[in-house]
């Protein structure tokens, strides 16, 4: 489903990615890629968790500019957390 680009699946790929499980090696720069990805795709959890990572600056660096748009996205969606956090 990887190779389908399944959005919801790549978000949950790079959730292992990001904790090393699921017999997967943590690496944080490719979760980081595989949530750009599942957002592309539109997977609201990857453009809610990516607005998290930028506004605190978690794994990459703070960029409230990336931050915004991607709670923007997913307020667009009617999601609650996102509308709260804009």
């Amino acid at each position: 489903r990887v190779d389908a680009n399944d959005a919801g699946v790549l978000y949950l790929l790079a959730c292992s990615y990001r904790d090393g499980t699921m017999g997967v090696t943590q690496d944080l720069n490719k979760a980081i890629e595989l949530w750009e990805k599942a957002a592309e795709l539109g997977c609201i959890g990857s453009h809610n968790y990516l607005a998290k990572l930028y506004h605190k600056g978690q794994i990459v660096e703070r960029d409230e500019k990336k931050s915004k748009y991607h709670w923007e996205i997913a307020a667009m969606t009617g999601d609650e957390e996102a509308r709260y956090n804009l």
